[in-house]
């Protein structure tokens, strides 16, 4: 892993005292005041493709001595520098973003004449240099199977904001492995430690592709994040760190306070009584107005998880700290919900079980469990089955209600989407689950972990970092 140290950010040539009065306007021979012109134009964020929010633009003229306009862009990333004498002039900006990096943002050369309006935009450094800027040129000699991403951010205390030096930041991923004797995985894993200013940097993670991202030091951590990198190979991504207390049950719980709102996709109304919980930790429903307040969640990032009936579940990196923002949380409907009548076919269950044996044959990477090893058992209930499955287990979750949660992609463990009978469950409750099967009307079960979950037993890519629990009745 290559080390990076941060570089100290140069402010345009320009003094560091930016609340220096700027100079009045120069002016023609003879004391005649001259026409000046506007500087104008929009400032984005390479890495997003979004407007840059709260750049602070500058224009300096190098032949004059303190002459200095100064903007802020505003929602849009645009910025207007008026009352310019006709001149050439250096412009550029600056944003934490660029000095959490450690990059210096680009300068443009900009020509008023004729006291005219001038059309300038500015730009962060794109993805590509950003990369080289921080790991270097890759070799011939890196592994192939390097694609050659980069996740780079600032570790902080949750609490104080202070930076955490010190700190061990590890991304792991899987990487599948094809060969004529099959299919074998291993886990990948890349670890730095932070500089002195929070500062890491992790080079040469998969682009595009799922991964998790933890960082701790003593009693202070994250929860395990799985992240999404983009095409584009960069991700930034801040990390807040903090103690977390195991209570009962080994429910975890803290000081920290968590709003946010939960509504439809399909037509933006609210979703009253989506369950919304913190990785292990306490769970609430939403009001009738979509709207949810987790109280005694530990403080730092943690990994969000909500769900409702008909909609398919959300997992996304959340920050619990003072002063953040409201969570919107946007569900998509699941596009097959079970059908209200329960149809028996002897030829359905028997393809069924045929698809069943195949990839049971196969040596697949999941697990399986046949009638006949499911009535050795002697189990009555469904949740009693699945404490015997390794690689599953049962923990409190929502609320308090237990769940199964399984072994994931990156070795932990989280809730799955479940099938039945070949059809996405969305959301299935241990209760409801029990309530409607018995061990004794199952033929058949499958258990995934994230990237060994077969095409047709898969949520999409975001959905496949946990598995699937696939259920055959008879």
């Amino acid at each position: 892993m290559r080390a990076f140290v941060a570089r100290p950010m140069v402010l345009l040539a320009i003094s560091a005292a930016l609340s220096s009065a700027q100079t009045p306007v120069r002016s023609r021979a003879g004391g005649a005041p001259s026409t000046n012109g506007t500087v104008s134009g929009a400032v984005y964020d390479s890495l997003s493709q979004q407007p840059l929010i709260g750049a602070v633009v500058q224009l300096v003229d190098e032949r004059a001595d303190n002459f200095i306009r100064t903007g802020t862009t505003d929602s849009l990333g645009r910025y207007r520098l008026d009352d310019v004498p006709n001149g050439r002039y250096m412009l550029g900006f600056v944003h934490p973003m660029l000095d959490s990096l450690g990059l210096e943002p680009p300068i443009r050369e900009v020509f008023v004449e004729n006291g005219r309006t001038v059309r300038a935009d500015l730009a962060t450094p794109s993805p590509a240099r950003m990369r080289r800027a921080i790991c270097g040129r890759r070799t011939t000699t890196e592994s192939r199977s390097d694609s050659g991403g980069v996740v780079v951010g600032v570790v902080r205390d949750a609490r104080t904001r202070n930076a955490a030096a010190g700190t061990a930041v590890t991304a792991e991923w899987m990487e599948l492995s094809v060969a004529p004797t099959g299919i074998s995985r291993r886990v990948r894993r890349a670890t730095t430690t932070t500089a002195e200013s929070g500062w890491y940097a992790l080079c040469d993670v998969p682009s595009p592709g799922v991964l998790s991202l933890v960082t701790g030091k003593g009693t202070d951590s994250t929860d395990r994040l799985v992240m999404q990198l983009s095409a584009s190979g960069f991700l930034r991504r801040d990390l807040y760190v903090a103690s977390v207390t195991v209570g009962s049950a080994g429910v975890r719980r803290g000081d920290g306070r968590l709003f946010g709102k939960v509504t439809s996709a399909d037509d933006g109304r609210a979703v009253p009584g989506a369950v919304v919980s913190v990785m292990n930790g306490l769970g609430t429903r939403a009001n009738d107005r979509g709207e949810f307040v987790l109280s005694d969640v530990p403080a730092g990032s943690r990994m969000l998880d909500v769900r409702a009936v008909g909609f398919s579940p959300d997992r996304r990196a959340v920050d619990v700290i003072d002063g953040v923002a409201p969570v919107q949380v946007v569900l998509s409907t699941l596009k097959a919900v079970l059908d209200t009548v329960r149809v028996r076919s002897e030829r359905l269950a028997v393809r069924h079980l045929s698809g069943f044996s195949e990839r049971k044959r196969a040596g697949g990477m999941g697990r399986f469990l046949t009638a006949d090893d499911i009535a050795r058992r002697d189990l009555t209930v469904m949740s009693d089955l699945f404490r015997t499955i390794p690689g599953t287990r049962l923990q409190p979750g929502g609320e308090g209600q237990p769940q199964i949660m399984i072994r994931g992609t990156l070795d932990e463990w989280c809730e799955p989407a479940y099938y039945v009978d070949g059809r996405n469950m969305g959301e299935l409750s241990l209760e409801a689950l029990d309530g409607w099967l018995r061990p004794k009307d199952v033929a058949g079960i499958e258990v995934y972990p994230g990237a060994a979950t077969p095409p047709q037993f898969s949520l999409g890519l975001a959905g496949t970092s946990c598995g699937s629990i696939v259920i055959w009745t008879k």
